[in-house]
């Protein structure tokens, strides 16, 4: 089985800022898995989350939690 190697950038190493594609794609992705991080912690907690989607504001409500007893 192989496995991703991460290479972790020089300090100085900016060379990310020269394709603009690739940058907007990486803040996309990184936007994109804190958002979930986040929905998902306000579901455990119990938090209604507010986003939009098409210009409309929306709420996702947590899932409920049966008692069982």
């Amino acid at each position: 089985m192989k496995r991703a190697v991460k290479h972790t950038p020089s300090i100085d190493d900016d060379s990310i800022f020269d394709d603009a594609d690739a940058l907007i794609a990486l803040a996309q992705k990184s936007f994109t898995r804190a958002a979930k991080k986040a929905v998902a912690e306000n579901d455990a907690l119990g938090i209604p989350t507010h986003y939009s989607e098409g210009g409309k504001l929306l709420v996702h409500m947590p899932p409920m939690k049966l008692k069982l007893s």
